[in-house]
């Protein structure tokens, strides 16, 4: 950390893993991508071979893949649509620098 200390106050630690839920959430709790990709979570040629389930491995394989000839349109544009949400989460980006001003400072 810039502050020279290795541990983040209570509202940072909370507000970080905050973030790192909402970008390292089971896709399976995702409707939209789970109906838009049922056929994708299921091939084993596409992602339907990932194992590991709620640490983000599936979404990571979708985002991955999302431009591979045999993903369908409907799932590229329902996978592309989170992640530029997620992405561009200006209210979890505003709120992570809010709370962890003091340990974010030089």
């Amino acid at each position: 950390l810039p502050n020279g200390t290795a541990v983040l106050g209570a509202g940072c630690a909370a507000e970080v893993a905050s973030l790192a839920r909402t970008q390292a959430r089971d896709v399976h709790y995702n409707a939209p991508i789970v109906a838009a990709c049922a056929a994708e979570l299921h091939d084993a040629a596409l992602c339907g071979g990932v194992s590991s389930h709620g640490e983000g491995e599936v979404l990571h394989c979708l985002e991955e893949k999302r431009l591979e000839p045999a993903m369908s349109g409907a799932c590229e544009a329902a996978v592309t649509k989170d992640f530029v949400q997620r992405a561009a989460s200006v209210d979890t980006l505003v709120a992570l620098r809010t709370v962890c001003t003091a340990d974010l400072a030089l």
